[in-house]
């Protein structure tokens, strides 16, 4: 009889899993390089990405007190940058983890000393995005985007530039760079698709290690 009940734990277990998604809530993100960074998110496990299992809110006093406490001076940094970069994803796994944007509200504002080169830059981001974001959404309902120019790095300017006079000299009296990015979104991935890359990262690491061996065997 416990044999049973331990079956259909597992069973159960298993079917939650599959049907679960990670998600990360982006409240709010703020920073550029005249203030300091903003943010407030949460991560949380979802069966059916709809039914919250586990929640996690994430925002500055948090981290800050984390530091305060000395909790997170005691993480070696080289540690966590050592085991990021054995586990380091390729482009295949990225594409395997089928990440999918519930939603997204972008601002980014760009100044930098050359205007032509400024234009130039927005452009490039903007056709970047509009051509990698269609292989994350499944409609465009809720996605939203701007890359606008800061000519006058006025964090407050609210207002789409356009090319005149008066903003370029405005621009240039300041000859500054300038970027503020604001961020709202949700994205989520399913447990499966993180399982997976996990599981077959660790067979290549074993592949690799088993060659090396064999490599070193055969010069013996």
């Amino acid at each position: 009889m416990l044999f049973v009940y331990i079956f259909i734990f597992i069973l159960l277990l298993l079917f939650i899993v599959y049907f679960s998604h990670l998600k990360l809530n982006i409240y709010y993100f703020s920073k550029s390089n005249t203030e300091n960074l903003k943010y407030f998110f949460s991560i949380g496990l979802y069966f059916f990405n709809k039914i919250p299992i586990l929640k996690i809110k994430i925002d500055n006093k948090k981290v800050n007190n984390l530091y305060k406490h000395h909790l997170l001076k005691k993480i070696n940094i080289k540690d966590v940058e050592k085991f990021a970069q054995n586990r380091k994803p390729n482009l295949k796994d990225i594409k395997k983890l089928d990440m999918k944007i519930e939603k997204l509200d972008l601002k980014l504002k760009l100044g930098i000393d050359d205007v032509i080169l400024n234009s130039y830059l927005i452009a490039f981001i903007s056709i970047i995005l509009s051509n990698i974001l269609p292989f994350f959404t499944k409609s465009n309902k809720n996605i939203k985007y701007s890359i606008l120019p800061e000519y006058n790095n006025n964090p407050d300017y609210e207002h789409n530039p356009v090319f005149e006079l008066n903003l370029l000299d405005s621009y240039y009296k300041h000859n500054k760079n300038y970027y503020k990015i604001n961020l709202i979104g949700i994205f989520s991935i399913k447990i499966v698709n993180i399982i997976s890359i996990i599981k077959k990262g660790r067979i290549d690491k074993n592949e690799r290690t088993s060659n090396r061996r064999s490599y070193d065997y055969s010069y013996e």
